[in-house]
């Protein structure tokens, strides 16, 4: 709709609201039993199944009739029980799960992840780092240890000491001694997330602040930023070697060189991984490599397949410390645009855990908006009822029997319009169901599984709100609901018992045979030529009693489309070349249809017939099933009361009139 279009649209909504007043949204429009179904809930499903591209639409009464059949049908399904069903309930809860999704996630949050991601995507990162280990069951102490070392070291490497010394001598990365803390080059999403943001975020030359990741704690000097080189898809051939065997090593680079020697005369690089190349598991692949970026391969290979300047390029050997290689560039990828990577993205930052605190982040503006006030004296008198217990899953609540203060409160004025309180019971309920958690000093504890507590509690009061929060979500879980019930319903009522049914099947085909008729029909062969001097052909043939074999091998043997023969019995409603013949016993006169010349050998014309059972049966089963729907609908409308404003709807069929 373009914007005048609009305008004037809007201008004559105006216009007839002061001349008549709308129809309420609020106002009952049909009543089914004790249900009331608004003007809003019709219009929704009207406006939806009469769009623009709806072919059959519907004035606002003739759809009345089809919606109370709909909502009748959804009666007998409830009062059948089957939305009480298991088989429902999983098929419906796997839909919604879907549903609520993006209702119970911050995706303020998540897009600001996806647009930091792309950003990032755009450069690649060269750093260096020094690792603090924290033991596995930390206590306070040895994390501000941790730390308070961590900084003594980052205060030499700010004062000017040599990084690649400090990690030699502090990092306890165990590669440190041999790579003097050097990571090499890495894009986006190839360290965990708070190593890489230290890494971005800190300029070339400088280093961060101790930054704290799953591992302990680290220091990281950014080297060098690039723009990124993309991902290149590649192959290669490995000659493995023994760096401490100097024959081993020779007869390596021996090897390799009488590879390259033949890669040069001409043999197919992928015979040559295949026969030669000793990574097995790329070997039987022609050499080929899954698709690789920025630090994902050692320096060397790296440098080597992303200096291949063309598609099937390959480079000269060169050594890695896995041996010698010669590798082949298959394709190379740059960065897509924003929409173009944006899934890919969207699918990292779920995977590699940075995503999950938009659930946090949700929680934490529910709590502000819902006036959640925690009672932290209370939290942290169950300090005293836990023990180590807690940490392997062995815990019980009723170690904090008796305690029932509160430890949150939430306040929704709004939606639920209630307050909700949980107590010290609902916490250890909670802390009961934990398994296998990481151990740490048990205060600590305590305040970070409340948070979980919280997060969790605050979401799942949002979950039950939903649909008196959002109109949108409360019309789609109906949808969802309704339509699987429908689904159901009609398979046992309709569609599964017109096929099924084969007694009653029998019995609607026998009242209406006449109603299932063969036209008049021709049985013989049809022959197609492409041209006409091949049409005289196979009418010369016909009248020497060439069988179609013979036809088709002479006419064919020079060009495969001279003649199509086909045989079968059709009428010309089937093939149109019919209606240019005479029905009659015998070979037709040549006739041209569609740029090609046709002849008929009519064997015999068939007049009109009923079809027999077997060969009308998909047509007589839709015929019965729309029969048995007629009469379930008429059976419900005789079972259940049902009344429809008429007045509203008069109102609501001249609003869209005026439209």
């Amino acid at each position: 709709m373009n914007k005048i279009k609009s305008i004037l649209l809007v201008g004559a909504v105006i216009a007839s609201t002061l001349a008549t007043a709308q129809v309420k949204k609020s106002a009952t429009i049909l009543k089914v039993e004790d249900e009331e179904i608004t003007v809003h809930e019709f219009e929704r499903i009207y406006n939806k199944n009469n769009n623009k591209t709806t072919v059959d639409k519907k004035t606002v009464s003739e759809y009345m009739d089809l919606f109370i059949n709909f909502k009748l049908k959804v009666r007998e399904a409830e009062t059948m029980g089957l939305d009480t069903s298991k088989a429902f309930q999983k098929e419906l809860g796997s839909y919604i799960d879907q549903l609520q999704k993006p209702y119970l996630t911050d995706q303020e949050y998540i897009d600001h992840l996806v647009k930091e991601g792309y950003e990032r995507m755009q450069k690649d990162v060269n750093a260096s780092h020094i690792l603090f280990r924290i033991p596995k069951n930390p206590t306070p102490e040895d994390t501000l240890k941790a730390y308070k070392t961590a900084m003594k070291v980052y205060n030499k490497a700010k004062s000017g000491v040599d990084f690649e010394v400090l990690a030699a001598e502090h990092s306890q990365d165990p590669s440190a001694q041999k790579n003097k803390g050097k990571l090499g080059w890495f894009s986006a999403f190839r360290m965990v997330y708070p190593f890489e943001t230290a890494a971005y975020e800190t300029p070339v030359g400088e280093v961060s602040k101790p930054v704290r990741t799953r591992f302990g704690y680290h220091l990281v000097k950014v080297n060098d930023k690039r723009d990124a080189i993309g991902e290149v898809k590649a192959a290669h051939i490995l000659i493995k070697h023994d760096d401490e065997k100097q024959t081993k090593e020779d007869e390596a680079k021996k090897k390799i060189d009488e590879v390259y020697e033949q890669l040069e005369n001409g043999e197919s690089f992928e015979r040559l991984a295949r026969t030669y190349s000793e990574d097995r598991g790329s070997a039987r692949k022609g050499g080929e490599l899954p698709k690789f970026g920025a630090g994902r391969m050692v320096p060397e290979f790296e440098d080597a397949a992303f200096g291949l300047e063309n598609d099937g390029d390959y480079s000269e050997p060169f050594k890695t410390e896995y041996g010698w290689h010669i590798v082949k560039r298959i394709s190379k990828d740059e960065i897509g645009s924003f929409e173009e990577e944006r899934d890919f993205i969207e699918r990292q930052v779920e995977r590699d855990g940075r995503g999950s605190d938009s659930k946090v982040s949700l929680a934490n503006k529910l709590a502000d908006e819902y006036n959640v006030k925690v009672y932290q004296k209370n939290i942290d008198a169950m300090v005293d009822v836990l023990d180590s217990s807690v940490f392997v899953g062995d815990w019980s609540a009723d170690n904090a029997e008796g305690m029932d203060k509160k430890t949150m409160q939430l306040n929704d004025k709004e939606y639920g319009n209630k307050k909700v309180k949980w107590t010290q019971q609902d916490f250890a309920q909670f802390l009961a169901k934990r398994r296998h958690v990481k151990p740490m000093d048990l205060k600590m504890a305590v305040n970070s599984f409340f948070k979980d507590f919280k997060t969790n509690e605050i979401l799942a009061y949002e979950k039950s709100i939903l649909t008196e929060k959002y109109p949108e979500y409360e019309a789609l879980y109906n949808e969802y609901h309704d339509g699987i019930l429908l689904f159901d319903l009609m398979e046992t009522k309709v569609w599964k018992k017109a096929i099924n049914d084969t007694t009653g099947l029998k019995a609607f085909y026998s009242t209406r045979k006449s109603e299932y008729m063969w036209p008049k029909r021709v049985k013989g062969t049809i022959y197609t030529c492409s041209d006409k001097d091949g049409a005289k052909q196979v009418v010369d043939l016909l009248e020497e009693n060439a069988s179609d074999s013979a036809i088709e091998a002479k006419l064919n043997k020079d060009n495969a489309l001279a003649v199509k023969i086909q045989q079968g019995t059709y009428s010309a409603d089937q093939r149109p070349v019919l209606t240019d013949i005479k029905w009659k016993k015998g070979v037709s006169k040549i006739a041209e249809h569609d740029g090609s010349f046709v002849i008929v050998d009519v064997e015999e014309v068939l007049e009109p017939e009923e079809k027999k059972l077997k060969e009308a049966r998909g047509i007589v089963i839709t015929d019965y099933q729309e029969k048995l729907e007629k009469d379930w609908i008429e059976e419900l409308r005789n079972k259940y009361d049902y009344e429809v404003n008429q007045e509203v709807l008069e109102k609501l069929e001249k609003e869209y009139e005026k439209k």
